[in-house]
């Protein structure tokens, strides 16, 4: 077990390359410790795994994914410029970001320990966006960043995992309407500072609402009552006081008075990806392809062309990955992420169902689909949902067995509600 969690540990790591310190592990170095790291854990997983016969999930929209990425390879190939060499080195990184599904299914890691380490991993990028906040624009982590962005109020700096603190957030909240001891509070309120400091509206807008929704839907009426008149008085007399806040409302309202004049970039991406720029029926059933941008003819042409226009497939995660993957991948991963959202769950991780929530809503305009090692953390999500039941460590039978009689957190209900 041990082995497997660490080597787990090691592949999350790897995709975003260690936090690239110096930037000297982005790109091709970065890229090879991961396909290490990925083939490494398939060969422990096939060897050493669990068997995953009886365990409930549904096979034909994993296999819809893997195989759908898998032709897509063959579309690039045979409709576009590109050799079936280029197809398959830009494609790898990919298909091995979904195949962490199958290797997180077959070593069945225990969910409390996944968070344990979600928790440590988050609290590191926090220390690595500190860091870099402190040596701009010389970043000790990442690329160095001479044209910082500061139109929404602070300079906007990447937060490395930043698809991983709203899954910390919605946990906090989980275990807090559990147990209502103050450490979760602490812990979601530090989580909510990070969110806040990657100044990505949709992430900021999405975890709160979800959050409150989570909070609101399950805590007892008193609670709700308090909760409600909080964010009232903090939506009326503080927040728009806080100049990062009002500096995001005008950059909103500019973006939405050009919108008037121009049609929105990203609805004009939806269209490029969904139908402008298919190359055939079949490529709207089996995908396009991934092309090695700036490097094939095809690859070339795209870069030139998609950043003439502004559409970019990570900003239309949905649309993209539809483009890239076609239609049978995108039903799929639909299928995969609503059947996890509505699977009935217990008491302590009801917080996965708001994780996916927010990973659905978000890739309608960004791009955790697309995103190789925000793939990643979706897959850790997703097995989540899915892993083994009859494995759960002990502490996670003693809390659903410690919290049966909790009226305090199920207020008018006499147990704990589904989603």
């Amino acid at each position: 077990m041990k082995l497997r969690f660490y080597l787990l540990i090691f592949t999350i790591l790897a995709s975003v390359s260690f936090f690239d310190p110096g930037h000297r592990l982005d790109g091709p170095i970065g890229k090879l410790l991961f396909y290490m790291s990925v083939v490494t854990c398939l060969f422990v997983a096939l060897k050493d795994g669990v068997s995953l016969r009886g365990v409930r999930y549904p096979r034909w929209a994993y296999a819809f994914i893997i195989g759908g990425i898998a032709v897509s390879v063959l579309m690039a190939s045979a409709f576009h410029m590109q050799t079936f060499t280029e197809s398959v080195t830009t494609t790898m990184p990919y298909m091995l970001a979904y195949l962490m599904f199958f290797v997180l299914m077959r070593f069945d890691i225990p969910t409390e320990r996944l968070m344990k380490a979600y928790m440590v991993l988050c609290a590191c990028a926090s220390v690595v966006y500190f860091i870099n906040l402190a040596t701009m624009p010389f970043n000790i982590f990442g690329r160095p960043m001479f044209d910082a962005d500061d139109a929404r109020g602070i300079l906007r700096l990447p937060l490395v995992f930043v698809e991983f603190f709203p899954v910390i957030l919605f946990y906090a909240i989980n275990r807090w309407l559990l147990d209502g001891k103050f450490k979760w509070l602490f812990l979601a309120g530090g989580t909510s500072l990070m969110i806040v400091l990657s100044v990505i509206r949709q992430v900021i807008g999405l975890s709160a609402l979800l959050g409150l929704w989570f909070i609101l839907k399950r805590a007892n009426t008193k609670i709700r009552i308090g909760i409600i008149a909080l964010v009232v008085a903090f939506g009326l007399f503080v927040l728009p006081r806080i100049p990062m806040y009002q500096a995001m409302m005008e950059l909103t309202e500019k973006q939405a008075d050009d919108n008037t004049e121009e049609e929105d970039i990203r609805i004009t991406a939806w269209r490029y990806y969904t139908y402008d720029n298919q190359t055939n029926t079949l490529s709207s059933i089996l995908g396009n392809g991934m092309p090695a941008l700036g490097v094939s003819r095809w690859g070339i042409i795209m870069d030139a062309e998609t950043l003439d226009q502004g559409v970019f497939w990570v900003d239309v995660g949905w649309a993209g990955f539809y483009w890239l993957f076609g239609a049978f991948s995108t039903i799929g991963l639909l299928a995969l992420i609503f059947t996890a959202i509505f699977r009935r769950k217990p008491p302590q991780e009801q917080f996965l169902t708001y994780s996916l929530i927010f990973y659905f809503v978000t890739s309608f305009a960004s791009g955790p689909p697309v995103i190789y090692w925000q793939i990643v953390g979706i897959m850790v999500v997703l097995y989540m949902v899915y892993r083994k039941k009859d494995n759960a460590p002990e502490n996670d039978t003693q809390q659903i067995s410690s919290n049966s009689n909790n009226t305090e957190y199920a207020g008018d209900r006499p147990h704990y509600p589904q989603l």
